[in-house]
């Protein structure tokens, strides 16, 4: 059986911070689930942007919940040290892109404005790190 190497401490803090942000994304996810565009607009949204978020594509939803439920499971599999994280993991990624694209395609970030655009720019970027760290942790063989 191959021989495990301690992962450094920055290692294992960046994937606890990831797994707070994916905890913090289902959340998001299962507060936004079933709302309405009156509950958007009671919140202080103003009409246009509520209408685009409770009138948007369920697919799109759909890839969210890929991305935020992948990667918290993918980040609970690289504490555990299981290999199963990297494609876990990679699929975060293809959903948080795929929410993206999702976004763009709709017109949501011309509605929403540019914090939408960075917000999500930002979670795939945080999602390809942490596919990389992955990867670095299967390399290093801190996952074997």
């Amino acid at each position: 059986m191959a021989q495990m190497t301690k992962a450094p401490l920055w290692f294992s803090v960046t994937i606890m911070g990831g797994l707070l942000w994916n905890v913090f994304g289902v959340i998001q996810f299962l507060g936004g689930v079933g709302r309405t565009r009156d509950d958007y607009v009671a919140q202080g949204m103003p009409s246009p942007q509520a209408e685009a978020m409770a009138t948007y594509p369920a697919w799109i939803d759909a890839a969210f919940a890929l991305g935020v439920l992948a990667g918290t499971v993918g980040c609970i599999l690289v504490l555990m040290r299981k290999p199963l994280c990297v494609p876990v993991l990679a699929a975060s990624l293809a959903g948080f892109v795929a929410m993206m694209a999702g976004n763009a395609a709709v017109g949501l970030f011309e509605v929403m404005g540019p914090q939408r655009f960075w917000t999500i720019a930002f979670t795939v970027a945080v999602a390809a790190v942490l596919l990389m760290l992955a990867l670095y942790a299967r390399q290093r063989r801190i996952i074997v």
